[in-house]
């Protein structure tokens, strides 16, 4: 990630919906902490559930703005993610 790299935030209230050939598909009922954690390129993934391929849909407590992001890979419990939508 570089020279200077950010320390990676922790997200949590994580529910399963389903499972694909590709991933699990997750939806988070993010805290504004979380939501701004979810912009940033990796997270800190505490319980380990998120893997490869999986689909985070992000649904915010205080704004209306939904959006998704997918698991790239992850080191340990620090998981890179890239948004969708």
């Amino acid at each position: 990630m570089g020279l200077f790299r950010h320390r990676p935030k922790p997200v949590g209230h994580l529910r399963k919906d389903a499972r694909t050939p590709n991933g699990t598909i997750w939806t988070c009922f993010a805290t504004p902490e979380e939501e701004e954690a979810l912009e940033e390129p990796e997270i800190l993934d505490r319980d380990r559930v998120l893997n490869a391929g999986d689909v985070v849909n992000v649904k915010p407590c205080q704004s209306r703005r939904r959006f998704s992001v997918r698991v790239r890979n992850r080191q340990d419990s620090i998981v890179s993610i890239s948004k969708i939508r």
